[in-house]
């Protein structure tokens, strides 16, 4: 009985996301249109912001676009898009509930912060004269590489060495649960560092019952083992890649770059792979660990790896 009306739901939330999708990408053409653009940029760019995907028919990006408002537009997509899609369902239904949220609060926070970080760092190249194309590049580029959406408007690599690390960090963020980000997700972030946060309070009081929680409600170990295990899957299949890189030929900054924009679907990274470069460049062999890295980072890790564990070809083998 319960799972006959829950299938039905199920479809029901999908139908009613997706008409949320489509809303929110109609509403961005629209937002283009009024900024000049034509009906195919409008379109394409839409496309791929919601789809957090990043690719853009003009060589230079969304910088190809001399506008502020081009910029501030494509901005908040790239927020929302990274944004759990059950909060605009649910904020389109006259519920807002995002400040509720630990998980919105969390990314929304480091973002912030790191816009803030970011702009302070590039702002002294940048001179007086140019205060709000700076905040602005710094707001894209975090918010872009946060919600691994991919987009530039500016070659972050001529700005200070620390945010260029700061934007290397972001990169292993990833949008909210429920959103088309890739990445490891804020959740995991958040649930790691609660679970650190209570394992510290357990060692100054060692006999205290205390749960990581999530808002209010306590989480599960089983979730917190599931987080840990691809946090450490994460982290491991980005440095194998980065090594392998190293392997190829690649200098180190390169290869850390684009394990790390691979991995978590990015798209431009560091050195070779900069937001002025491609990966055109590189050999088969570079291709080959990168198109594997990419697979593994948007099949959420154990789905890719999965095929290679001896238990499975067993079960295949003896049909149970």
């Amino acid at each position: 009985m319960e799972t006959g009306t829950a299938r039905p739901r199920i479809r029901q939330t999908a139908t009613l996301l997706w008409y949320v999708y489509g809303g929110l990408t109609a509403a961005q053409v629209i937002a283009y249109l009024v900024g000049g653009l034509s009906m195919f940029d409008a379109l394409t760019h839409a496309f791929t912001t919601l789809s957090t995907g990043g690719f853009s028919p003009r060589n230079a990006s969304i910088a190809a676009f001399d506008s502020p408002y081009i910029h501030y537009v494509t901005i908040l997509f790239m927020y929302l898009a990274g944004v759990n899609f059950t909060l605009h369902f649910r904020a389109l239904n006259g519920r807002p509930g995002y400040w509720r949220d630990p998980e919105w609060r969390f990314f929304t926070l480091i973002v912030a912060a790191s816009v803030a970080v970011v702009f302070l760092l590039a702002i002294p190249q940048a001179g007086a004269g140019a205060v709000e194309q700076t905040f602005r590049d710094s707001l894209f580029q975090v918010v872009s590489i946060a919600t691994t959406t991919g987009f530039v408007t500016y070659d972050y690599e001529a700005w200070a060495t620390g945010a260029q690390f700061l934007l290397l960090l972001l990169m292993f963020m990833g949008g909210m649960a429920g959103s088309t980000s890739g990445g490891m997700k804020a959740m995991r972030h958040y649930l790691l560092f609660r679970q650190g946060l209570s394992e510290l309070k357990r060692s100054l009081h060692p006999r205290a019952v205390i749960a990581a929680r999530l808002g209010s409600r306590p989480v599960r170990e089983r979730t917190l083992l599931r987080v840990l295990a691809f946090a450490l899957f994460f982290i491991v299949l980005f440095t194998m890649g980065a090594f392998a890189m190293t392997l190829l030929g690649h200098d180190m900054v390169t290869s850390i770059g684009a394990s790390a924009a691979s991995i978590a679907n990015i798209g431009p990274g560091l050195g070779g792979v900069g937001p002025a470069e491609n990966y055109g460049w590189m050999g088969p062999g570079s291709h080959l660990v990168l198109i594997f890295l990419m697979l593994a980072g948007r099949l959420e890790i154990f789905t890719v790896l999965l095929l290679f564990h001896p238990d499975l070809w067993r079960r295949n083998r003896t049909g149970s």
